[in-house]
């Protein structure tokens, strides 16, 4: 009996993971298929960083760029960029219609960018001390409140799209392997 209770267990696990991973690869795909290669400049990058829903957990920032040649953009990505690097991207064009309800992706491509506008503000430079001299200022008693700027891009009257880190030429494996951690 728990032969066949550990038989289940398994094709249960080894199909959610089948699922998990056709629908990334299907994600990328359309991405790839229906995006258009573009070049970012990457700016600063704003102090508060959001948790991305629902799953995996992972930390999403904010950053200015510029959209080669000359579009002011706001991106949101889970991975780490450097003031002045430039990266090539597929991203889709505003208003592009995403597979239907019944065939829509179960894990969201985590990186998205949008135009940047007069309400998003201009991001304070990270003061990578800020959270030491926070920890320190709680642990003695005192009320830091410097420590939250509060500072994020958030728009919502903005739309946004999808976009993954990679050229034109990139297979859809360069491309999973280029915009997700090996822990996902």
């Amino acid at each position: 009996m728990n032969k066949i209770l550990y038989l289940i267990a398994t094709l249960v696990i080894a199909g959610l993971v089948t699922a998990l991973t056709a629908d990334l690869w299907r994600s990328h795909d359309f991405v790839r298929t229906n995006g258009h290669e573009g070049t970012l400049l990457i700016g600063q990058r704003y102090n508060a960083s959001l948790w991305s829903e629902p799953l995996p957990l992972k930390k999403i920032h904010a950053y200015t760029a510029t959209l080669a040649p000359n579009y002011e953009v706001i991106i949101k990505s889970d991975q780490d960029f450097v003031a002045g690097q430039r990266v090539k991207i597929r991203h889709l064009k505003l208003g592009t219609q995403f597979p239907t309800s019944d065939n829509r992706f179960l894990r969201a491509i985590s990186s998205n960018i949008r135009l940047r506008t007069e309400a998003d503000g201009t991001p304070a430079s990270v003061d990578l001390t800020a959270a030491g001299a926070h920890a320190l200022d709680k642990a003695m008693g005192t009320n830091s409140a410097a420590w939250h700027d509060g500072s994020v891009a958030t728009n919502p009257s903005q739309i946004a799209t999808a976009f993954l880190v990679g050229g034109a030429n990139d297979g859809i494996p360069e491309l999973i392997w280029n915009n997700n951690r090996a822990g996902e």
